[in-house]
């Protein structure tokens, strides 16, 4: 990423940018941290903190920012959900991932020749 950008809150919180996709399991999407190199490959258990209010589960279906620690043995652990995203905001980032939102750029459409106007008017607007 470009120097002064990251998607956490802060440069060096660690994060994972995830789509839920059961009630104790996410697809990761995007991660800074250095322990989950191919986490990206499968979809992942993520078990909530102690500390955190209600459950993966009910965002389904929708991209989530969350903190937490990944391991290869036990997945997500002491997860938090940061942030959900939205319905709209969520099938736009999937839209993109599958490939199926991507903007074509169209091509513009070469416009008809005017038509000739009739002599007539032609001499009506010269006067």
């Amino acid at each position: 990423m470009a120097p002064g950008m990251f998607a956490c809150r802060t440069e060096t919180e660690l994060c994972f940018i995830a789509i839920v996709t059961g009630p104790n399991q996410v697809s990761v999407l995007y991660t800074n941290d250095p322990a989950a190199d191919g986490v990206e490959q499968q979809p992942v258990s993520a078990q909530l903190s102690p500390t955190a209010q209600g459950n993966l589960g009910q965002h389904t279906g929708r991209v989530v920012m969350l903190t937490g620690r990944y391991s290869r043995q036990t997945g997500l652990t002491g997860v938090e959900v940061v942030d959900v995203a939205g319905p709209l905001l969520s099938f736009a980032i999937k839209s993109m991932l599958s490939g199926e939102g991507e903007i074509e750029e169209e091509e513009e459409e070469p416009q008809p020749p005017a038509k000739p106007q009739p002599r007539q008017q032609q001499q009506q607007q010269r006067r």
